[in-house]
């Protein structure tokens, strides 16, 4: 009766582990333990990483401003460069219709 007994439970502790094993296989490696040293050195290797990451973003943001500021001034460089063109293009047109007057004033007194 126990060998009988003894193998019915050997069978079903067997089965019960096949199932449990299906169900939750192990996936990876099991986490090592890092001694308090190297998890210090990891601490600090992420900490300067996050560090050259923050002053990467922070450039990347100088950079942009700017660029941002230098093409506003181009703009507005561009601008009063207008201003002055259109400035330049209406004292050319008075000076046109000034000697037009002139010379209409000139051929009325010759007639």
């Amino acid at each position: 009766m126990f060998e009988i007994w003894s193998m019915l439970t050997d069978t079903a502790a067997y089965e019960l582990s096949q199932r449990c094993s299906r169900l939750q296989p192990l996936r990876g490696k099991k986490r090592k333990e890092e001694s308090p040293k190297e998890k210090r050195e990891g601490e600090r290797e992420k900490k300067k990483k996050k560090k050259k990451k923050k002053k990467k973003k922070k450039k990347k943001k100088k950079k942009k401003k700017k660029k941002k500021k230098k093409r506003k001034c181009l703009i507005e460089s561009a601008g009063r460069r207008k201003e002055e063109e259109d400035g330049e293009e209406e004292e050319k047109e008075e000076e046109e219709e000034e000697e037009e007057e002139e010379e209409e004033e000139e051929e009325e007194e010759e007639d």
